[in-house]
């Protein structure tokens, strides 16, 4: 499977995969798993300052539609610099969005569809990472440098990979939120079905890094809340078959 990163000029200083290469080398390192055996190739896109600009800063983060200025469902119909790839997983990296009621603060990516669409110039042809979200630590670069750090880099991966898991297929082992006694779970008999367990209606990652089915999954790479402390990269057999399954894939 070939990743296209498309960069918007200005979100790091070196928008190349020279630039990427530890966040690359992890990314196919999490997809050559032996539950997953998928080997990725990356290449590297431009949208230049003068096409970019208006989505350098995200204004917002629908894709519903494809007429909303600055929005991600613009950005994936308009293509700007005709940069998008029909045979490749299209990956925006872009440095951060505007902060509101629909868009909280701490979003590390977003991708368009579980499953996501294999064509070109429409509201859910891509996904998108948030570059100013992964810098975790002082001193590891500033707006607009590259990620400097490689525990950052390492960060960036296990989005890209969790945000590309949707784009092939899989969903949340869980949601974040117990609705009246109610959980939303994946699709999936070989996942684990983390609980609530303090009865606070939200299942926490702290909850669910044991290791019996109704506490444990915290180290998938398909848990909703990412840390960047923690490795979160496991894959079972059967998420690997839905990834494969993608026509990305092949």
């Amino acid at each position: 499977m070939n990743i296209n990163l498309i960069f918007i000029q200005n979100a790091v200083a070196t928008p190349t995969t020279a630039g990427m290469a530890t966040m690359i080398q992890t990314l196919k390192d999490i997809y050559a798993q032996d539950t997953v055996k998928i080997d990725v190739t990356v290449t590297a896109s431009l949208v230049p300052a003068a096409a970019g600009a208006p989505y350098l800063t995200v204004a917002n983060i629908s894709d519903d539609y494809g007429d909303v200025v600055g929005s991600l469902g613009s950005l994936y119909r308009n293509n700007p610099s005709n940069v998008q790839d029909s045979n490749s997983l299209n990956i925006y990296v872009t440095r951060d969005y505007q902060i509101s009621s629909s868009a909280p603060a701490g979003i590390l990516g977003i991708s368009s569809g579980i499953p996501g669409i294999p064509v070109n110039g429409t509201p859910k042809s891509g996904m998108v990472v948030f570059i100013e979200n992964h810098r975790t630590s002082s001193g590891c670069g500033v707006q607009g440098q590259d990620l400097i750090c490689e525990s950052d880099q390492v960060f960036l991966a296990k989005t890209i990979a969790h945000e590309a898991g949707h784009y092939l297929g899989l969903y949340h082992l869980v949601e974040k939120d117990v609705v009246k006694g109610r959980y939303s779970l994946d699709p999936l008999p070989e996942t684990p079905e983390c609980k609530d367990q303090n009865g606070n209606n939200i299942v926490g990652l702290g909850e669910c890094l044991g290791e019996g089915f109704y506490d444990s999954g915290g180290l998938n790479l398909m848990f909703w809340a990412g840390n960047p402390k923690i490795n979160q990269t496991q894959l079972t057999g059967e998420q690997g078959w839905v990834l494969r399954s993608h026509p990305l894939v092949y």
